[in-house]
């Protein structure tokens, strides 16, 4: 009886442990065309040879059917994961509705590139509300978002190790924030309206436009490039961290700005300007002068005075 007791709850724990996964629905190599519900007849998804989209699971791409793809589902469609497979070599493109992103039995919402051809999402993405982080990770390949991203007051985490970039030409909202955790590049293209901390521990963040609600943290190994005009809350760079203002772009730093990083450069033509805060640490501007005749007339910081830019912040000229 002992043994039978054993095996019986062996049995019943094997069962509650594959109930915790989610199952992966895979686009067929022959489905008929690009709609992820019935469009032409005939059979879209395995396994059960699903004519229209699946139940709550993991999408997952991988193989180059029908590239161009429009997610036809009427109102917002729920999943758990969207999977771009090793075997995706060609881009990708996928239009249409609204899709939701939710967490399941511990497992956080995903966006993954498995591959290495770069895919394109044009729908609009909206994150679990639950405060579980919505996951972006471009292992092999790179991803652009051309729809809003709804954070839904959870963190977008972005993630991948090979350099790949993710591009954001819509706008992403919220009151999450996002943390760029590896050696990727996140283009901001678009000003952003969300209100949660922009962390940056590794990679590179390049700004083309406003995250004005955001306060930004810059961490040992990460990079934040300003490649076009560009307003942040405010700013910390801490001991590793690097600071680019491209030539002729502006930063605009509307509360404090801390730097404590091992790099912070404002080049030629470019302008950083504190509106209501104040500024510490070390910033080198990187302006091209003759070797003599020349006068520095105006303080680098708007709306400070000469005078006091040059008592106060013991200027030094360096060389290059």
């Amino acid at each position: 009886m002992k043994k039978n007791y054993i095996l019986t709850m062996l049995c019943v724990l094997g069962m509650s442990l594959t109930g915790n996964s989610q199952t992966t629905y895979d686009w067929l190599n022959t489905a008929p065309d690009g709609n992820w519900r019935q469009g032409a007849f005939g059979a879209r998804w395995s396994p059960g040879g699903l004519f229209d989209e699946p139940p709550f699971g993991i999408l997952q791409f991988n193989n180059n059917n029908e590239l161009t793809m429009t997610n036809n589902v009427p109102g917002t469609y729920n999943t758990h994961q969207i999977i771009f497979g090793t075997s995706n070599t060609s881009t990708r493109t996928i239009s249409g509705n609204d899709v939701n992103l939710f967490d399941f039995a511990g497992a956080d919402p995903k966006i993954e590139n498995q591959s290495t051809a770069s895919h394109v999402i044009s729908f609009n993405v909206i994150g679990d509300n639950d405060g579980d982080i919505l996951e972006v990770n471009p292992v092999n390949g790179d991803l652009t978002f051309n729809g809003t991203l709804n954070n839904n007051s959870s963190d977008v985490d972005t993630y991948g190790t090979n350099g790949n970039t993710v591009t954001y030409n819509g706008v992403i909202s919220g009151t999450g924030g996002y943390t760029l955790r590896q050696n990727s590049t996140v283009v901001f293209a678009v000003a952003n309206t969300y209100s949660g901390a922009t962390t940056l521990n590794d990679g590179t963040l390049e700004l083309e436009a406003s995250i004005a609600s955001s306060a930004v943290t810059v961490n040992s190994g990460a990079t934040l490039q300003i490649t076009e005009n560009a307003t942040v809350s405010s700013l910390t760079v801490n001991a590793g961290g690097i600071v680019i203002v491209d030539a002729g772009k502006s930063l605009t730093v509307t509360n404090n700005l801390v730097n404590n990083g091992t790099s912070f450069t404002v080049n030629t033509g470019a302008s950083l300007i504190i509106t209501s805060g104040t500024s510490t640490g070390n910033i080198t501007y990187v302006r091209n002068i003759p070797s003599s005749n020349w006068y520095l007339v105006s303080s680098p910081f708007a709306g400070q005075g000469i005078v006091d830019f040059y008592t106060n912040e013991s200027p030094a000229l360096g060389s290059g």
